[in-house]
């Protein structure tokens, strides 16, 4: 008996479908899948950049001498190897031989006689640098891995990447701010102006009268361009003594203040001196600075007036201080040296008055040169400034 046909379902295999091939600028056409070798390769560079500027980088928290050592080296590729020693410094390698420098002044003159120096001009090629062929994975030294310079450029460049001063951004600033130094626009800050905007000056006084021009700057009772008038009257020597002195700036971290006033027994300010759009000073004028307190300001006005000496204005101030009958107790010496110091610092506030101008005046610049301390008003004395 003859078997039918069967009726099993055949299987027929389709053709692949074919990939048009795309012709590229150089005439050759392009291989299958460089699309995605060249998204990886982006991909790759991303993370790469990601991983050596942004301050999230994981090399931030990682341990950075798990990462740079010498078993991490050898596992790269032979590519790799190489690119890594031509940035390295030549003392990184065995070949490396430490010379004194041609410039040295030892190397360019040898004395021959008491009268002829002999000059050796330096070669071109400084013999502390290594031709890149010598910088090769062969000639490494492995220990400049542990080395302790390695490893604090190391860490330094783990705390750059975490402060994010390796990205792009800061780069830009670094460069843009060397560009304005080197145009003249602003000048690199030294260090003692450094020093001196982050640590003001340190004042060891024990009352707050010694500080009290400090108190009227934080309640903006004084400011830049106000004139700060005293005037006292010294019996014991009859001498009245009166000077005008112009606010020229206040320290922004101590409120220490700056004035200006004339030499002598010379009272009034130049009138140049005395406008809002007033010119650099010119002698006689002096400039007094960091200056906290009324009894500290008090005791410079008197030096540069100097018709009172200090012993005069001594037998001045205790004379005044006998008569207040607030220093009568006396517990301790102590406490009546102190009480001696509250009182006079109060005295000398009320010795000091404070003008200023009003806001119709501040630009009117024609009317300041016409009136009378440049057209400012009187607000009122230090002491009472001091206590409202």
């Amino acid at each position: 008996m003859s078997e039918g046909p069967s009726t099993r379902p055949r299987r027929t295999r389709a053709a692949p479908p074919k990939v048009p091939a795309t012709v590229t600028d150089g005439g050759e056409p392009a291989v299958a899948g460089t699309k995605r070798k060249a998204r990886q390769s982006n991909a790759d560079s991303s993370q790469l950049d990601h991983l050596l500027t942004n301050s999230k980088s994981k090399l931030t928290t990682s341990n950075i001498s798990r990462v740079l050592n010498y078993e991490n080296f050898i596992s790269l590729s032979e590519d790799s190897q190489k690119l890594l020693c031509s940035v390295l410094p030549p003392v990184a390698f065995s070949t490396f031989r430490p010379t004194v420098d041609s410039t040295h002044p030892s190397r360019i003159c040898s004395q021959v006689s008491a009268d002829v120096m002999e000059v050796e001009m330096p070669t071109e090629e400084s013999e502390l640098s290594l031709p890149n062929s010598e910088k090769s994975p062969a000639t490494l030294d492995p220990t400049i891995f542990t080395n302790s310079f390695f490893t604090s450029a190391s860490l330094t460049f783990q705390d750059h990447l975490y402060s994010s001063w390796l990205t792009q951004k800061a780069k830009e600033k670094v460069e843009t701010f060397r560009q304005r130094v080197h145009e003249g626009a602003i000048h690199a800050e030294w260090k003692d102006e450094a020093w001196e905007r982050e640590n003001p000056p340190h004042v060891n006084k024990g009352h707050l009268e010694d500080r009290d021009l400090v108190v009227l700057v934080q309640r903006s009772f004084l400011r830049t361009g106000d004139i700060v008038v005293y005037k006292r009257n010294f019996p014991l020597v009859g001498t009245l003594v009166q000077k005008d002195l112009l606010v020229t700036s206040v320290h922004p971290g101590s409120n220490a203040v700056s004035f200006i006033l004339q030499p002598g027994s010379t009272s009034a300010l130049p009138q140049d001196q005395l406008t809002i759009q007033r010119p650099q000073p010119k002698p006689p004028t002096l400039a007094i600075e960091g200056i906290m307190g009324t009894s500290e300001l008090e005791e410079t006005i008197l030096d540069v007036d100097g018709r009172v000496s200090r012993v005069e204005r001594h037998a001045h101030f205790t004379a005044e201080l006998g008569s207040d009958t607030s220093t009568s107790v006396t517990i301790s010496p102590q406490f009546t040296l102190e009480a001696a110091t509250v009182v006079r610092a109060c005295r000398t506030a009320k010795c000091f008055r404070i003008w200023r101008w009003s806001e119709e005046m501040r630009n009117d610049v024609r009317a300041q040169l016409l009136q009378d301390r440049g057209g400012r008003e009187i607000m009122g004395t230090a002491f009472y400034l001091r206590c409202t």
